[in-house]
């Protein structure tokens, strides 16, 4: 892990697929990485956030998912993991 993230070819090889898919993600506008000066040069780095959401959308794609619903989806799966309070994005009552 490079320092508060992961390289693209860290990432790459944790999900499983070729860092040019990555790329294509991002210039799609799926994914958005943080950008960090290392000297003259630009370096991408993904947070461990950003492992975790491709983990689900690669699972989703490799069970059917279309790109643009696989992306909502794990949006909306890790929305949902990391408030309990919503599902899929909707404001849920807590339990009396």
């Amino acid at each position: 892990m490079e320092e508060n993230g992961f390289a693209l070819l860290q990432l790459a090889k944790i999900i499983q697929v070729p860092p040019k898919r990555i790329l294509a993600w991002e210039e799609a506008g799926y994914l958005e990485p943080l950008l960090k000066k290392k000297g003259s040069r630009s370096v991408r780095l993904y947070l461990p956030a950003h492992v975790e959401l491709l983990r689900r959308v690669k699972a989703l794609l490799d069970r059917g998912f279309q790109l643009r619903a696989a992306f909502a989806t794990a949006r909306a799966q890790a929305s949902a993991a990391t408030d309990p309070g919503k599902v899929a994005g909707v404001d849920v009552p807590p339990c009396q």
